[in-house]
């Protein structure tokens, strides 16, 4: 991730999925990537490597949830809201 300041933003970073970066641009405005299947495959698999890097495993049933976000059938706040309630966090 890089990282880069904005008058109005303050700190902030980018962040890279494949070959496109999201962020600020230098006026200010936020520049986002667009949300492809392709791109959550990438952001699953980086996702999956830094836990398992941290010791972290993912259950069977993260996997199948992360499979059904990464389809398209379920978006990002349904894939954690489905994450916190099996491990009691709501």
């Amino acid at each position: 991730m890089g990282q880069s300041t904005s008058p109005d933003k303050g700190s902030f970073k980018t962040v890279k999925v494949g070959k496109k970066k999201a962020g600020f641009t230098k006026s200010g405005n936020f520049k986002p990537v667009k949300v492809t299947k392709t791109s959550r495959k990438v952001v699953v698999e980086k996702a999956i490597h830094s836990g398992e890097m941290e010791g972290v495993h993912v259950s069977e049933k993260g996997r199948e949830d992360a499979n059904e976000y990464v389809a398209g059938h379920i978006d990002s706040d349904q894939l954690v809201a489905r994450a916190r309630a099996r491990y009691g966090l709501d």
